[in-house]
């Protein structure tokens, strides 16, 4: 929950115990971007454990927060809990538009032309016979 990168950082798990659930599914939380940093640790703050309560209240499916395992699942994945097989904080890259790439890469193709004549122009103004532009 308090990891940094190239930093160590211990995992912080809860898991409650109910005797007396009318479901017998499994609610997997990842909070461990919910902190407020610290010179030499971090802090869960007022806000970050009311999200956490509310997910554990609502016991609903949270893009990249919260997932309601069924036990049949859990079972498909050989009984392992580890939280990132559950809860994907992965983010989506955006979709790359093509036509935006290939105007780039025409603009940068003439800019490189144009850098290459004046080039080409320096050379000749100082006497070199060299061609950049070939």
């Amino acid at each position: 929950m308090f990891s940094e990168k190239g930093k160590k950082s211990i995992a912080v798990v809860i898991v409650v115990f109910k005797k007396k659930r009318d479901t017998d599914d499994i609610l997997f939380i990842d909070a461990s971007n919910d902190f407020m940093k610290g010179k030499n640790k971090n802090y869960l703050m007022t806000e970050h454990i009311q999200k956490i309560v509310d997910a554990y209240h609502d016991r609903a499916d949270v893009p990249k927060y919260a997932h309601l395992s069924t036990l049949n699942e859990v079972e498909r994945n050989e009984y392992n809990l580890n939280i990132p097989r559950y809860v994907s904080s992965d983010d989506e890259e955006p979709p790359v538009d093509l036509d935006e790439v290939t105007r780039l890469l025409d603009d940068i193709d003439a800019e490189i032309t144009a850098a290459k004549a004046n080039v080409d122009t320096a050379l000749k103004a100082l006497g070199v016979k060299q061609n950049v532009s070939s």
